[in-house]
Order: structure tokens, then C-alpha cells, then sequence
């Protein structure tokens, strides 16, 4: 009845599944006899209220345009009791009569000024909210009230602009585990830890995305032992509170960084040097100066590596394909500035998928027996590259697609360049980049 459709190819973990209609239709058909959710979607289900204790919204344009209940407040629709709002687009005021809401979610949505302070004045009363998620929606100036939201496990403001979360205020929520915004730590930050009057410790959390740093001062002392995920943006030229702060992380299993200058120092952190650190991603230049790349720099067991705009003068390929669990890399803008790219004999034995745009590059080599599971190649606005590499060498590659390449490029692989492709299933050739 359910049925596995695709597999994560760094841990094998499920990530998309198909459910059978019969038991889709089942499940609907219980979930309405025993009130587990109520949709709101057009007029005609306003009509009459529901006991359900979680209630979605999501209405057209047109079908709000012309409601009468669009002044109406929600608790006119639901019981003070429900556990789970969610809406999508637009939004009813809920007031502050909800007070065992476990859940919130508001997805697409430009606030007004009015409309934020409602918000404001709502989640101060939401003592027992677990998860809050304000997604994709545009504030103005809005600074998120924390300080009764001490239940809160997850807190996601993933796209919305001009919302405002300072570190203090998450400090203060022990119960933190997964936590995906724009946050940057206040500048008394140091001191107030250091005096005992601010708390250090996040015991719980395991996701922390989008830590934004504009002063560095203090971040080292924070306490994460638990943090499995971490992506962060240093915009200054200071590293020592970063490195110490990675240093400690022993458990990241997956480690973002948007940078504008990275040091050869990040390479020997407990973080990279650790076992459990599967997925790297690394935007910006690399301050290696004259230190040669080695293989010996990367996590053992890395499967996922994306690098943006590192500047490496020197081929990474020879260095890269000594990662022998590595199944997926990207390889983007000007990571690399040289002119020839070689993928040796028993080069990369797990990887699976590559994807390369590297404007520089005007030769690329594959030798025999190199990338022997490779499935997946993309090569995508390398405006330089003369000819498509010989793909012969690569009997498993099922899927190739050639985007934003150069005319002439593209005339070689249509002609005399074919046989070099031809035994590829699925090829794809584009003007567009992505």
C-alpha cells in the first residue's frame, strides 16, 4: 500500500514515497468521522464551524475577494481547544484565545503593520506552541517576540524577509531543536556570557541555519553539544571565536559556510576532521596562499561536497578523487581558475552524480576505469570548454545534460563528437543554465 519511490543518495534514508489511493481515500474518510483535521479552502466550508483540533486555510484570491468572513475573527470558525493552525496565503486573526496551540504555520503572506502586531500580540499568549513557521512571507522590520515561547522545539522563518531574531532571545528557549532563520549575535554577547547573565547552553538543538555572523565576539562560548546541522555566513575577516566554535562540534553531520575569505585553519577543526560529517558545502574563496590541497584536508567519510567561487588554481580533481565515499559532488562558478581538469584511472569509486560550471575550464580528460558508478553528469555553462570529455570510459551513466554550453560546442556533440555519448539513455541539451 505504500511504496518507496527514491532514496537519499548520501544516507539511503527515504525521501519520497507514494501512497495508494485506496488508503489515501481511507485516511481522508477517518480524519473527517473523527474530526482529526478540517480544510478550509472555499466559501462553503465556513459555513459551519469545526471540533477538529487542526485546521488548515488556503483560499484563492478570488474566493477571499468575495467572502463575507474575511473580517471574521477564527475563533468563529474553530474551538479554543484546536492544536494546529496552518495557513497558506492568506491569513484569519486568531487572537490570543488559543491557548493550547501546539502549532502555527503561516506560509506566503506579506504582513501589514497591523497584521504584525496582531502577530506579536498572539504569540506572547502561545505558551504551549511547539512549532512555529513562518515561511516565504515578507514582514516589515519585525522583531519575533520570544520570551513565553519556552515549549518551542522547532522555528523556521526560512525565506521571509525583513524578520528580526536576536541570539539572545534563542538562548533563552532550552527546548530548541531545530532552528532555520537569519539570526547574527549581539554585540554584548561575549560579555553577558562571560558575566553569567546570559545562558550558553542549547542542550536540544540539532538543526541551525542561517547564522548570519556581523561580530564574532562571543560565539565561541556557546554551547551545542547535540548540533547535527549548521549553516552559517561570516562576513568579516575574523575566524578564531568560528574556528574555536567548530572545534567543539563533534556530532555535525552536514556544515554550511557562506564566506568571504576561508582559512587553511577550518581544515583541522574537530568538526571537518570528525567521522560523522557526511555533507559539505563551502561558498567563497579559499585563503590556502601557498599551501598545496590534499586529500587528507576533507571529513574520511564525506558523500555530499558542493564548492562555490574557492578560486583553486590547481587541478582538484587528482585531490577529490581520493575520497573514496564521496557519491555526490558540485563543483561551481570559479572554484576552479585552470584551463585543464583530468579524472584519473580508479578515481572517484562511489561517486554518482557531478555537477560542473567552470567557466575557465577548456579541456577535461576521463580516463579509462575513473568514476565507475557515475550516473549523473551535468556540465553547465562552461563557455570555454572546447569538446565534451570521452564519456566511453563511463559505461554507467545514464543521464547527461549539457546546459548553456557554447554553439560550437554543442554543433561537436550533435556531429563529430557522438560517438562519445551515444550510449547514454537520457541526454539533455539546453540554452538555459539551470
Amino acid at each position: 500500500m505504500i511504496q518507496i519511490l527514491e532514496r537519499s543518495i548520501i544516507d539511503n534514508s527515504i525521501t519520497q514515497f507514494r501512497v495508494h489511493d485506496l488508503l489515501h481515500d481511507l485516511a481522508i474518510q477517518e480524519a473527517k468521522q473523527k474530526s482529526f483535521l478540517k480544510v478550509f479552502s472555499t466559501q462553503a466550508d465556513f459555513e459551519n464551524n469545526t471540533d477538529a483540533c487542526r485546521a488548515t486555510f488556503q483560499l484563492e484570491d478570488s474566493s477571499w475577494k468575495d467572502a463575507s468572513f474575511k473580517q471574521n475573527t477564527l475563533i468563529e470558525y474553530t474551538k479554543p481547544n484546536v492544536r494546529t493552525l496552518i495557513f497558506f496565503g492568506k491569513i484569519i486573526p486568531f487572537g490570543s484565545q488559543f491557548k493550547l496551540l501546539r502549532v502555527l504555520m503561516v506560509e506566503n503572506f506579506d504582513f501589514d503593520d497591523e497584521q504584525q502586531a496582531s502577530l506579536k500580540k498572539s504569540l506572547k499568549g502561545l505558551l504551549h506552541l511547539r512549532c512555529l513557521v513562518l515561511r516565504d512571507c515578507d514582514f516589515d522590520d519585525f522583531c519575533l517576540p520570544t520570551d513565553n515561547l519556552h515549549n518551542l522545539q522547532t522555528l523556521d522563518l526560512q525565506d521571509s524577509e525583513d524578520i528580526v531574531v536576536p541570539i539572545m532571545s534563542l538562548l533563552g528557549i532550552k527546548t530548541l531543536r531545530h532552528v532555520s532563520i537569519e539570526i547574527g549575535p549581539d554585540p554584548n554577547l561575549q560579555s553577558l556570557i562571560g558575566r553569567g547573565l546570559a545562558p550558553a547552553d542549547l542542550p536540544y538543538l540539532q538543526t541551525l541555519e542561517g547564522l548570519t555572523i556581523q561580530n564574532p565576539a562571543g560565539i565561541e562560548l556557546l554551547n551545542m553539544p547535540n548540533l547535527r546541522r549548521l549553516s552559517l555566513a561570516n562576513y568579516t575577516d575574523s575566524w578564531e571565536s568560528i574556528l574555536t566554535l567548530l572545534d567543539k562540534l563533534g556530532c555535525l553531520v552536514s556544515l554550511e559556510i557562506l564566506h568571504n575569505g576561508l582559512p587553511l585553519g577550518i581544515f583541522n577543526t574537530r568538526a571537518f576532521s570528525g567521522y560523522d560529517l557526511l555533507t559539505l558545502d563551502l561558498d567563497g574563496k579559499w585563503l590556502l596562499e601557498d599551501v598545496t590541497l590534499n586529500a587528507n584536508m576533507f571529513p574520511p567519510h564525506l558523500t555530499k561536497l558542493q564548492l562555490l567561487r574557492s578560486g583553486i588554481d590547481q587541478d582538484p580533481m587528482p585531490i577529490l578523487e581520493k575520497l573514496q565515499c564521496l557519491k555526490v559532488l558540485t563543483l561551481w562558478f570559479s572554484v576552479y581558475t585552470g584551463k585543464q581538469m583530468i579524472c584519473s584511472r580508479g578515481g572517484f569509486p562511489q561517486l554518482q552524480k557531478l555537477d560542473c560550471y567552470l567557466d575557465e575550464l577548456e579541456e577535461w580528460k576521463i580516463e579509462e576505469e575513473a568514476m565507475p558508478m557515475l550516473n549523473h553528469l551535468i556540465i553547465r555553462g562552461c563557455r570555454r570548454l572546447k569538446m565534451v570529455p570521452d564519456l566511453r570510459h563511463v559505461p554507467t551513466l545514464s543521464v547527461l545534460g549539457l546546459y548553456a554550453m557554447p554553439d560550437e560546442f554543442t554543433r561537436r556533440v550533435k556531429n563529430e563528437d557522438q560517438h562519445k555519448i551515444q550510449h547514454i539513455p537520457s541526454i539533455t541539451i539546453k540554452a538555459d543554465i539551470y
